[in-house]
């Protein structure tokens, strides 16, 4: 676990030297395109699943309904002390 938190906190570390070398128009700038790329692969994602759901009118989606577990009764009562 030393190495993972050692490696990670090195790789931190040197993301952090990198950004502070940008000027702020440039991390505006990379802010806003990494925004839009993963909001871009959010409308994608669920518009795939919407299409998929819609095709063959729904079939690919099973709803079952819940049914009553059967339960046993004990062979035995619990608070029975008699042996």
């Amino acid at each position: 676990m030393k190495i993972i938190s050692l490696l990670s906190s090195r790789i931190d570390l040197h993301i952090k030297k990198l950004c502070n070398r940008l000027t702020s128009r440039q991390q505006l700038i990379i802010t806003v395109l990494l925004f839009m790329f993963f909001s871009l692969a959010a409308i994608y994602t669920l518009t795939i699943a919407a299409y998929r759901v819609g095709k063959e009118d729904g079939k690919v989606i099973n709803i079952e309904h819940i049914e009553r577990v059967p339960l046993y009764k004990p062979l035995k009562p619990m608070n029975d002390e008699k042996e």
